[in-house]
């Protein structure tokens, strides 16, 4: 599902290019997480906390764009690492990743109303 709703590489590279943002090496985005601790601090030096903020957007039309490429962009690169991480289970493991599919007990059972009511809650 990743692969069709993400941009794959060339598609990446056409939107860093038409919007002049920084081209993503994918390659080197997918082996990096490839049997290493992606969420350890110590290991991740590309942290986003020293970049400089946003620049001023000619209109609203421009920042929807730039926006929308933005998210392209980082999507991309959130699908490059999780296949990098899934590479790395098989790796591991020795076996092919496959999403954990937890067997429904009562399947005509809704959802209790107490459940639900703090479930709303929560979304505002």
């Amino acid at each position: 599902m990743v692969r069709l709703t993400c941009p794959d590489t060339a598609q990446a590279m056409l939107i860093a290019e038409s919007f002049g943002t920084v081209v993503v090496d994918s390659n080197s985005i997918r082996e990096l997480h490839e049997a290493r601790d992606a969420t350890a601090k110590s290991a991740n030096d590309a942290r986003d906390e020293d970049l400089d903020g946003p620049v001023r957007y000619d209109s609203a039309a421009q920042r929807k764009r730039e926006f929308a490429a933005d998210m392209g962009i980082q999507s991309h690169a959130l699908r490059m690492t999780a296949e990098g991480a899934v590479a790395a289970y098989g790796h591991v493991i020795g076996d092919a990743w496959k999403p954990f599919d937890h067997p429904v007990e009562n399947p005509g059972q809704s959802l209790d109303p107490k459940a639900a009511e703090a479930q709303m809650a929560a979304l505002g």
